[in-house]
């Protein structure tokens, strides 16, 4: 019986921008703002970020947006105090990607379903900056207030697929994972990873990836694959 259901957030249940839209987003809509970071101080932070996390692929270690800008500023013989690096990452994240968001069609209607049959929820998403801009962004597409816990690969120190991440979140609904399921839009960190961890997992497959398919785990009874959130409602495990 499935008590609990685990969820990724980017485009799983918000669109966002890919990573490689973020300078332009930014430098587009901040870039002649006083304050503005210099392009050159973002190009070196997200140089630092990509190789942090390039290396961590192997032992799911997960960098921090702080962390890069930080030692890029160093490069840059730059000194910021710690306000002044929060505000940084603060706008680098609103104006690269939090203003071009939108939810993901369905996400509020299947929040609503699984609550009224008191499935519990919880985050756990893979990510470099503070959990808390997150948060923001779900509390006002008045998402937030289904989920009981969230965890951040950039707080939690690991990120998808590493199984300490998912049970971390399965714990702090105090259910076992067989009793748990995952939904998301990637096959290898999110469907394997909640896998691996004992637990059950949908596959959002938003945009029919059919390239994708023969990575799908087909002879797998806990994994599901479904082509709009939509369509979890009407799966068996959770009539």
């Amino acid at each position: 019986m499935i008590r609990a259901c685990l969820f990724d957030l980017g485009n799983t249940l918000i669109e966002y921008p890919t990573p490689a839209q973020l300078r332009d987003n930014y430098l587009a809509t901040a870039g002649h703002m006083a304050g503005a970071l210099d392009p050159k101080l973002l190009d070196r932070m997200q140089e630092i970020l990509s190789a942090e996390r390039k290396f961590g692929m192997e032992t799911h270690d997960e960098a921090t947006i702080k962390n890069a800008l930080v030692n890029a500023a160093r490069l840059e013989r730059l000194t910021f105090t710690d306000a002044e690096i929060m505000r940084m990452i603060s706008e680098i994240y609103y104006y690269g990607f939090g203003k071009f968001t939108r939810p993901v069609e369905g996400a509020h209607e299947l929040l609503c379903f699984l609550h009224a049959r008191g499935i519990r929820m919880g985050i756990v998403s893979n990510t470099p900056f503070p959990g808390s801009l997150f948060r923001s962004e779900m509390e006002r597409y008045l998402l937030a207030g289904f989920f009981r816990t969230f965890v951040w690969s950039s707080e939690f120190g690991k990120r998808k697929p590493c199984p300490d991440i998912f049970k971390q979140a399965i714990d702090d609904l105090k259910v076992c994972p067989s009793e748990a399921i995952f939904v998301g839009d990637k096959i290898d960190r999110d469907v394997m990873g909640a896998l691996g961890a004992g637990m059950s997992a949908i596959w959002l497959d938003r945009e029919g990836k059919s390239v994708h398919l023969a990575r799908f785990p087909h002879n797998d009874p806990h994994a599901y694959r479904v082509l709009s959130l939509k369509q979890i409602m009407s799966l068996k495990v959770f009539q």
